[in-house]
């Protein structure tokens, strides 16, 4: 476990920053060149960019979703996991989806997966699990580091941490492209949105 009971309050903070450094660090001595160069150019280039994940997968991809609306680019994202599938019907060639599973074997993801392949969506997954289905129809692969024990665990620290490090990585990436563009994008929205008038 991240930390025991007889721990207080700041040897836990300690320990949870420890985590998460080793968690970037192993994620990132995962990655490499060619991955991420292929995710990069399937994001810049995509008509459509679908997102699938559940629970915690599901929120890293929200704030993927609100960075890249920063950038004008739209990962479309259904909140409800039964929901889900019907993205797939809405994907057309050129189009491209990005797969979020910790453990790679959650059965409506891997539906949701099959379907978008099936169909010739292409697919970024980001996953632990590298043999399984969803790695072997994936067309790129973003791993993360297998470390978490779902029987031990007080909480799935190190999958959340490992994939928004990778989609923060995967955004960066795409900012660069077009650098100067998106740097004017972000300078350009608003600050404030409401203006109060006192009336006398």
């Amino acid at each position: 476990n991240y930390f025991s009971r007889f721990d207080d309050e700041i040897e836990i903070s300690i320990k949870i920053a420890k985590l998460s450094s080793e968690t970037i660090i192993q994620t990132q001595k995962l990655l490499n060149q060619e991955s991420l160069k292929t995710a990069t150019n399937l994001m810049v280039s995509a008509n459509s960019i679908y997102g699938i994940g559940v629970s915690h997968s599901y929120n890293r991809l929200m704030d993927f979703h609100t960075k890249l609306l920063r950038i004008r680019k739209y990962l479309k994202l259904m909140p409800l996991q039964s929901d889900q599938y019907h993205l797939t019907n809405e994907a057309k060639k050129g189009d491209i989806a990005v797969i979020v599973s910790y453990g790679g074997t959650t059965a409506e993801v891997l539906n949701d997966a099959k379907e978008f392949h099936h169909r010739g969506i292409q697919l970024i997954a980001i996953t632990s699990n590298l043999s399984g289905e969803l790695s072997q129809i994936a067309d790129v692969i973003l791993p993360l580091p297998k470390r978490e024990n779902p029987e031990e665990n007080i909480s799935t620290f190190v999958s959340q941490i490992s994939i928004e490090y990778v989609l923060n990585t995967l955004y960066s990436c795409i900012y660069r492209r077009d650098y100067r563009e998106n740097i004017k994008n972000i300078k350009s929205a608003p600050t404030s949105f409401l203006k109060w008038h006192i009336v006398s």
